[in-house]
């Protein structure tokens, strides 16, 4: 396997600036981004395929369960691999370009590898929002700041959406992101944090258009 996989992707976690440089060494994009998009995919095929058995209203009166548990299944996991390849390159796309206008030297591969490895960091959130998602039937996701916070309305909304694996996953771009682009912290802090609260908006506007 190659050196750059486990080795970064454990030190990411705890040791964002370590890793970044360990980033900027060997910006090989291939292993972390492979790995995202097959966890993803994972997550996704068993979440499908467990979603009919859960929620028999998805199907229509005659449809066998287990055809449409592996219909599920593989649509949810091509799903969930393309959205993870997507929003790495956008993400990537976007720190590249912010890094621009402050006259910094940084490749998009660099970047690219970046965001794949901070992007594993989301599955833990997926994972428990798929197993242990509303134990208290409030309607809510457990990972969500709403489910901690108590709130209402467009407040509650708000929340609903900030998940506590996202939060950790901006920590770490913003240390990382600041020693690969050379940035204050001030800058590294605007370009991380735009990025997530465009990312928050988004998901609001998702969910109110479902609603």
């Amino acid at each position: 396997m190659n050196k750059l996989s486990i080795p970064t992707g454990l030190l990411i976690l705890y040791r964002p600036s370590q890793a970044a440089e360990k980033i900027e060494n060997n910006h090989n994009f291939w292993p972390p981004l492979l790995l995202l998009c097959l966890s993803f995919f994972l997550l996704g095929a068993v979440s499908g395929y467990f979603a009919p058995y859960l929620d028999p209203t998805m199907m229509e009166p005659g449809d066998s369960v287990e055809v449409v548990a592996i219909m599920m299944s593989v649509f949810m996991g091509l799903f969930m691999f393309f959205m993870a390849v997507l929003f790495s390159i956008i993400e990537a796309l976007f720190l590249y370009g912010f890094a621009k206008p402050f006259k910094r030297k940084v490749s998009f591969r660099t970047l690219l590898t970046l965001t794949s490895f901070a992007s594993l960091i989301l599955e833990p959130g997926f994972l428990l929002i798929n197993i242990l998602n509303d134990p208290l039937m409030t309607g809510l996701a457990i990972t969500g700041l709403g489910y901690w916070i108590p709130s209402s309305g467009m407040v509650a909304i708000v929340l609903d959406q900030i998940e506590l694996s996202l939060i950790w996953k901006t920590i770490i771009l913003f240390f990382a992101f600041r020693r690969i682009a050379k940035l204050t912290t001030l800058q590294a802090g605007i370009s991380v944090g735009f990025f997530t609260l465009c990312s928050a908006l988004m998901d609001i506007a998702m969910y109110e258009f479902e609603m």
